[in-house]
């Protein structure tokens, strides 16, 4: 089965049967691991999601890609693995959605009013 075939066919349940028996760090594929992180999004199977969504980031993800992370992190109050990726990850400090999920960690944490205010102009800024 091919699973760049199911994705064309947005057949999430095909995807997943084909990855199931893939872990996601064996995954060599970028294009794989964010079609098998898409398909479990839409069953909201959101645990499964995100570790192959951080994988399709590890293969080579962009700003907008880490957005999907956050959301998914934010969605479902995964508050301290969205902070260790951001500080692990080699994500761009400057990027739009890297900058936004900072702001957004600050404010859903209680982070002090001034990591708050802080946060908010580094988003700001990139606007």
């Amino acid at each position: 089965m091919d699973i760049l075939s199911a994705k064309g066919e947005k057949d999430y349940d095909r995807i997943i049967e084909a990855g199931a028996g893939m872990r996601p760090e064996a995954c060599s594929s970028k294009s794989e691991a964010h079609a098998i992180g898409k398909a479990y999004e839409k069953k909201s199977a959101f645990g499964q999601c995100l570790e192959w969504y951080m994988r399709s980031y590890e293969l080579g993800g962009s700003d907008e890609e880490l957005g999907m992370i956050a959301g998914v992190c934010l969605a479902c109050g995964k508050y301290d693995e969205l902070r260790s990726f951001l500080d692990n990850s080699n994500a761009d400090p400057d990027g739009y959605y890297y900058r936004a999920a900072r702001y957004e960690l600050a404010l859903r944490t209680g982070g002090s009013a001034e990591e708050q205010i802080q946060a908010l102009e580094n988003f700001i800024d990139v606007q």
